[in-house]
Order: C-alpha cells, then structure tokens, then sequence
C-alpha cells in the first residue's frame, strides 16, 4: 500500500528518483561519494558569502533557519479581516 498523498500521486516517488541521480551526478563529479560533491558545493557557496551578500543571506538562512515574514494588507498597512455569517433564510 502506498503511503502518504493520494493514490496514484507519483510526485514523491518522481522526487526521490530526481534526487538520486543528483547523488550519482556529485558522486561522478566529484570522484568520491556524493556528500564530498555536496560539501564542494558547501565551500563555494561560503567562499561567495564572504564577499556577496545574497550568498552570506543564504548561508544564514540555512543555518538560522529563514526570519518570519510578517502578514500584512495593502501597501504594508494593517490587515483587514471581514467575517461573513451565513444565515438561513426561508422565502
């Protein structure tokens, strides 16, 4: 029996095989194994962080996790919920 999602839904099996051969693909490249080619990703995204700042916010998110993002209505203004009631009415 599959497990998760609705039968049929191949979008995590299709997933895992997409990542597997990202593993097989730095496994090659690297000539090691496929967490040496993640760890050389690693070090060039570093190295890129110390001079650029959309690198340095990526590293931090990863490792801070990313700051939550507040809601808002328009133009960052207060937002503005409207309730609605349903009701009954018989004509």
């Amino acid at each position: 029996m599959e497990s998760g999602g609705q039968p049929g839904n191949r979008n995590s099996a299709d997933g895992k095989a997409y990542a597997q051969q990202l593993k097989r693909a730095l496994a090659h490249l690297s000539g090691l194994d496929y967490e040496a080619g993640l760890f050389m990703i690693a070090q060039g995204v570093v190295k890129r962080a110390l001079t650029e700042l959309a690198d340095a916010k990526e590293v931090a998110d990863r490792i801070d996790g990313k700051p939550p993002q507040a809601i808002t209505g328009a133009d960052g203004g207060p937002l503005v919920v409207i309730a609605a009631q349903a009701h009954d009415e018989k004509l």
